[in-house]
């Protein structure tokens, strides 16, 4: 009924953040909602709730575990299904970051130097799903410009949902380790904006694995640098590289590793989920290929589009084209759009739209099946 969808409708927001956020300047976070702890409201006390719960899972930005609930005959039946929901999930591997340190730790233990993490809470026995809650900057927490550590995280799947919100990944990259049979998954969703600096990218794997990305739009650097890596997309993806630097909300002319010379993806395959949307641009200045696979396959699935700009005569191991295969094939199935549009640079000219290199003289190295290339060429 209404009462139990209004309750669930406030754990719900304040498991997401919804009313967190940027609300000064520099990146000062807060919240626009803060309803009273004596408000008869059904919605209010399950908001109340399940972020009292929240707040008890990390002290500071060390991660404890959410407690349970104490003397719980002072407070309302609202409040008690949202604290325990919180509980509940805490305990399965669900985890509510309101810091980029926090969400730092998570995933490293508080190390981030080579050769391994120290208690990190990301492992097999747990879902693997943290939740951002609020705009985060990892500037404090990040690697120096172009490096990327390897960190030794022994799990199936780990999801980062931004729940809308914005993060700076700064110089930040973590590459996981996993020691798995190559089937691991990462998936980073639902982000307002990433900012990163780093060529590597927000995430990756130092072996094989699958990237997951979905709805966020990327300014920085490349979004992903991880020859053995397969990349999914679903929803809305759009990566605008800047040529020498990003202004966020909490730092300004943040020098990027390249810089405007980088891919946006250099992986080993890319699909287009049905109904996914890429859109991805190379640096102004110097540009590049804007997707470079190699030793694998670009498929466009059925009603998804891609359209990329391509800019210069190449950088970071590619040639200047749109999309460049090695070793591969490219997929356009029904009603799937490719748009290469072809710009100069102060470098010059690009060198083309489309590169592909099959696996042998007998490959079938472009396959449209119901679908549409369309390429313009720079003035």
């Amino acid at each position: 009924g209404i009462n139990n969808a209004l309750i669930q409708q406030g754990i719900k927001d304040a498991e997401t953040g919804k009313w967190q956020g940027i609300t000064g300047a520099n990146g000062k976070t807060g919240s626009i909602y803060t309803p009273s702890s004596n408000s008869d409201n059904l919605y209010d006390q399950a908001y109340l709730g399940a972020q009292a719960a929240i707040s008890t899972q990390f002290n500071g930005d060390n991660y404890t575990g959410v407690a349970q609930l104490s003397n719980p005959s002072n407070f309302t039946s609202a409040y008690k299904v949202g604290y325990n929901d919180v509980y509940s999930k805490d305990q399965q591997g669900v985890y509510y970051v309101s810091t980029g340190t926090q969400m730092n730790k998570l995933l490293t233990g508080g190390s981030t130097s080579v050769g391994g993490t120290v208690n990190s809470r990301i492992d097999t026995n747990h879902k693997n799903i943290i939740n951002i809650i609020n705009d985060i900057s990892l500037v404090g927490n990040s690697a120096s410009n172009g490096s990327n550590p390897s960190l030794s995280n022994s799990f199936e799947n780990l999801t980062i949902d931004g729940n809308n919100h914005i993060a700076d990944w700064y110089n930040q990259n973590y590459t996981f380790n996993t020691g798995g049979d190559g089937n691991q998954s990462v998936h980073l969703q639902n982000f307002k904006t990433i900012y990163g600096a780093n060529y590597w990218g927000p995430v990756a794997f130092s072996g094989t694995g699958n990237v997951y990305f979905k709805n966020f739009n990327y300014i920085g650097a490349q979004l992903l640098s991880a020859i053995n890596n397969q990349v999914f997309m679903d929803g809305n993806v759009n990566v605008s590289q800047r040529d020498d630097f990003y202004t966020s909300p909490w730092e300004s002319n943040v020098v990027e590793a390249g810089p405007g010379n980088q891919l946006n993806l250099y992986i080993k395959n890319l699909v287009l989920n049905k109904g996914a949307h890429y859109f991805g641009t190379a640096g102004a200045h110097s540009g590049t290929s804007v997707v470079y696979v190699s030793g694998g396959n670009v498929t466009l699935s059925e009603n998804s589009s891609m359209t990329v700009i391509n800019r210069g005569t190449g950088g970071d191991s590619a040639n200047g084209y749109g999309v460049q295969i090695d070793g591969g094939s490219l997929n356009v199935n029904k009603n799937a759009n490719l748009n290469i549009m072809q710009d100069n640079t102060t470098a010059g000219s690009s060198d083309g739209g489309i590169y592909v290199n099959g696996k042998s003289y007998n490959s079938n190295a472009v396959t449209i099946d119901g679908g549409r290339i369309n390429v313009e060429t720079a003035n």
